[in-house]
């Protein structure tokens, strides 16, 4: 089913809408507008799949635009992969509560709000995660990520302090952050492995990296810091800091 506004028409706070399950796709590229999200998914009860492929396009937003794609809470088994998302005025992918989102194949980059923000379970795949401006990703729930670069975000990189994680091959560059809170913070359990981190030329208001998992497999080079740690409550594998400020 292509997205468009005889087979998906919006409504007041949404250029499309998706009210129905099934396999979704881009016949090119989509501009949003103004005072709106591009793409909202609301499912009777949360019923039933989206499969949304992008094709190779791009959901791009303007300024004042309000999130990109937006599911709704209670919706599970959505997916959205393969094309961009791109400059809109709220975050690039925003979830509710109490949701089950896959994101596969993506670049979503340059965002007012965070990358993809969520209340619900989330699942990244293959995705690039690059310069918004809150931040990279921010989840509320269970996280299960992969062959991931989250790179030069304006805020955190990655907030998943509740529920399971599990983080594999996944890189991280920041630089130039001022007052950020912790770069990566892991407070919920469970495994991180290859999760490197590069960060420079910038300040925290507490620790750089904070976990609470016992399976953390990770590297951190530092350069330029001052923050109270450079890690708390985890053992990285290796720390290589330089004209680093600590008040810990």
């Amino acid at each position: 089913i292509a997205i468009s506004a005889a087979n998906t028409p919006g409504d007041a706070d949404s250029l499309f809408k998706i009210t129905t399950a099934g396999s979704y796709y881009f016949a090119g590229n989509i501009t949003g507008v103004a005072g709106k999200h591009g793409i909202e998914v609301a499912l009777g009860g949360g019923n039933g799949a989206v499969n949304i492929d992008l094709m190779g396009f791009t959901l791009k937003g303007v300024p004042g635009s309000l999130n990109g794609w937006a599911p709704g809470n209670g919706q599970y088994n959505l997916a959205l992969t393969n094309g961009t998302v791109q400059g809109w005025g709220g975050h690039g992918v925003s979830v509710g509560t109490n949701s089950l989102v896959h994101l596969q194949d993506l670049t979503l980059t340059l965002n007012g709000g965070w990358g993809v923000a969520t209340g619900g379970a989330l699942r990244l795949r293959n995705c690039t995660v690059l310069m918004n401006v809150q931040g990279g990703i921010d989840a509320g729930g269970d996280v299960d990520l992969s062959d991931l670069a989250i790179l030069l975000n304006g805020g955190p990189a990655l907030l998943a302090d509740t529920g399971n994680h599990r983080i594999a091959s996944t890189r991280i560059v920041a630089d130039g952050l001022v007052n950020s809170a912790p770069l990566v913070s892991l407070n919920g359990g469970g495994v991180a492995d290859g999760l490197s981190m590069k960060v420079s030329n910038s300040t925290f208001t507490e620790t750089v990296v904070r976990g609470r998992t016992t399976n953390f497999s990770m590297t951190l080079s530092a350069d330029g810091i001052t923050a109270n740690s450079l890690v708390e409550n985890i053992a990285p594998n290796e720390i290589r800091a330089t004209n680093c400020t600590l008040s810990t």
